[in-house]
Order: structure tokens, then C-alpha cells, then sequence
């Protein structure tokens, strides 16, 4: 190999080693299983989510309340808008569900704010009597 081409690759090698040291972005922060630690909604408290589990790999999700089979789907962030928007799409066998939401998240802390699936995407991350706010706490390993 002759020296320029030496050079050449030591350049690129170095400029994408600096590639993984920057901040990550929330796609990568949510990968991981959360647990549902709080919920209310239009009819007050959601109990029956507590300690629900969400798992994010790659850009597919999984929920699963807890004594129930859980549904699979797809997510996809967009991170650059203010509130931060998520979508979810969920199946249950040949029911496909879109869920339009908004969601702030912290190392450990992801909320989720999510309308009916029929009504548009919340505007603010808070509970009403139209939408409910869910907050997750990062699984322990």
C-alpha cells in the first residue's frame, strides 16, 4: 500500500471512531425495557397499567401488561420537533392500531402522552379528559 493511501485510511478511521463519542440520540437512549410507574387518564388513575413493561429494540416495541399477552409493533421518534413526537404502530394479529403520541425523556424517566387512536396527536404532555399521560421508569438489569 503506498503512503498516501495510508493516510487516506487513517483519516476515515479516525473520523468515524469520533463518530460513537458524541451524544447519543433518543433512539438510542430508549432501547431497553421500562416499566410503567405511573398513569392517569380521562377516568383518573390508571392502576391497571402499573408495572406494565415496554421494550424498545431497534425500532420495534413491545407492550405487555402484566397477567396478559403482550402486542408487538413498530416505532419511529421524531426528536427534532418541540414537544417530541413518537408513533407506535401495534399489532394484534390482523389488528393494526396507530397511536399518535408526544414524550420527554430523561436517562431513566420516558413519558408518553397519547390521545384515542381515532383523535389527533396530543399538543401538551399532560393528562385531560381527551388524552393520558403515561410515566416509565428504566427496567433494572
Amino acid at each position: 500500500m503506498n503512503p498516501r493511501s495510508c493516510l487516506v485510511l487513517l483519516c476515515v478511521a479516525s473520523l468515524t471512531a469520533g463518530c460513537g463519542g458524541g451524544k447519543k440520540g433518543d433512539q438510542e437512549l430508549l432501547q431497553g425495557t421500562w416499566t410503567v410507574v405511573s398513569a392517569e387518564g380521562k377516568e383518573g388513575r390508571g392502576d391497571d397499567m402499573l408495572n406494565s413493561r415496554m421494550t424498545f429494540f431497534g425500532s420495534e416495541v413491545s407492550v405487555k401488561k402484566i397477567s396478559e399477552k403482550g402486542v408487538n409493533g413498530t416505532f419511529q421518534l421524531e426528536e427534532g420537533k418541540d414537544p417530541k413526537e413518537i408513533d407506535l404502530v401495534l399489532k394484534n394479529g390482523a389488528t393494526e392500531v396507530k397511536i399518535q403520541a408526544l414524550y420527554s425523556l430523561e436517562p431513566d424517566t420516558l413519558k408518553l402522552c397519547f390521545a384515542d387512536p381515532k383523535q389527533p396527536r396530543p399538543t401538551k404532555l399532560v393528562a385531560t379528559q381527551d388524552q393520558g399521560v403515561m410515566t416509565l421508569k428504566r427496567a433494572k438489569p
